[in-house]
């Protein structure tokens, strides 16, 4: 079973700086629900990061949905169609979650994609967490 801590806990500081400030220029997306900005960022450590910062501080805590994303996120973090959970930050006014190994950024809006690779990319992930890897 996954590791369901994040493995790292990065300062305010380190997030500001691999963010560049959050950065309009490391902006990367909203979601359509308005609740998470993601921004792309660095450090010495990694080389391409992205960074979730929740706009809404009390959706994070409704139901105990932080949690849920950190455990999920753990769960699926080895499979090919998932981002990687290294970490978060617990500095802010909401948790600020950290992945990696995502290689093109403009490629995380699904609905974008050629309706057979999102069919793909749904049957995989359905298979992964059917599997529990």
């Amino acid at each position: 079973m996954a590791n369901l801590i994040p493995s790292n806990f990065f300062s305010a500081d380190q997030i500001r700086e691999a963010t560049d400030n959050f950065s309009e220029s490391n902006h990367v997306f909203e979601l359509s629900n308005g609740y998470y900005n993601w921004y792309s960022g660095k450090n010495e450590n990694h080389h391409m990061l992205l960074i979730r910062k929740t706009v809404d501080k009390f959706y994070t805590y409704i139901d105990g949905k932080i949690f849920r994303d950190v455990a999920i996120s753990s769960m699926v973090s080895g499979h090919k169609n998932s981002m990687k959970l290294i970490g978060c930050c617990l500095e802010f006014e909401s948790p600020v979650m950290v992945y990696n190994g995502v290689k093109k950024h403009y490629k995380l809006e699904i609905r974008e994609e050629p309706w057979k690779r999102r069919i793909k990319i749904a049957e995989d992930r359905h298979r992964n967490n059917r599997c529990g890897a």
